[in-house]
């Protein structure tokens, strides 16, 4: 019975500890989100025009990747057919 009970006060006693450490974290943490209060970030500023072309440059960009996407699909779908009825599975 001793063994017993020493092992579960041992098991106590670490989920204290374990316990204790995780607020003594959270309460660091929010303490420096108060202290520090709003972060101001320093963002580029565009006319109109060079907005309109970053909009464009990107539609562009996202366009090619959609098409390339849809190519390599259609490619691995046409080969996987291809293997399949080449070796009579369908």
């Amino acid at each position: 019975m001793d063994g017993s009970l020493g092992q579960f006060k041992a098991t106590l006693q670490r989920r204290k500890e374990r316990s204790e450490k995780h607020k003594a974290r959270n309460n660091g943490t929010q303490a420096d989100k108060s202290v520090s209060g709003k972060v101001d970030f320093e963002f580029p500023k565009f006319s109109e025009e060079e907005l309109e072309n970053l909009k464009l440059k990107l539609r562009k960009k996202k366009k090619r990747q959609r098409i390339i996407f849809y190519v390599l699909i259609i490619a691995a779908f046409s080969t996987a057919f291809y293997f399949l009825y080449s070796h009579n599975l369908l």
